[in-house]
């Protein structure tokens, strides 16, 4: 299940940090007592200490986890601040001259598709990225 699927079943929390472990994951605590595990990357983001209170983006956790810990946290964001992911804008007068320059040269590269449009390689791959679904990028290898 990809992130945006996921991000349909998620629902907002407000937690405290119970612990942070020696590994860098924390766990939280739901205004209903419910315990919410919160990954080392996450926590180490927004740099997260216990005893604080946050808001959270939270899914029901691994079914084999689910039982001592109900919820685990996508995104957290300090308190009275929105949990969830902002979209990102689009630049839509990049994202038309990539798909005219793909339509005209087939395949290419994020870093070619900047070259020749003489754009900065991070507004195409933001264009690339935001683009609904207009662009589509697939993992190739090569073996000799």
């Amino acid at each position: 299940m990809n992130l945006e699927e996921q991000m349909k079943d998620a629902t907002h929390k407000r937690i405290v940090i119970a612990e942070v472990v020696d590994s860098g994951s924390a766990f939280g605590m739901t205004e209903e007592g419910d315990m919410v595990f919160i990954n080392q990357r996450i926590v180490a983001s927004i740099d997260a200490q216990a005893g604080e209170q946050y808001e959270a983006f939270v899914l029901p956790n691994y079914p084999d986890k689910r039982g001592m810990i109900p919820w685990r946290a996508l995104r957290l964001a300090p308190e009275g601040q929105d949990p969830k992911p902002k979209k990102q804008a689009v630049d839509e007068q990049l994202l038309h001259a990539i798909v005219r320059l793909l339509n005209k040269e087939g395949s290419l590269t994020a870093g070619e598709i900047a070259e020749m449009l003489n754009a900065e390689l991070i507004d195409v791959h933001k264009a690339l990225d935001g683009g609904r679904g207009i662009v589509m990028s697939v993992p190739a290898y090569f073996i000799p």
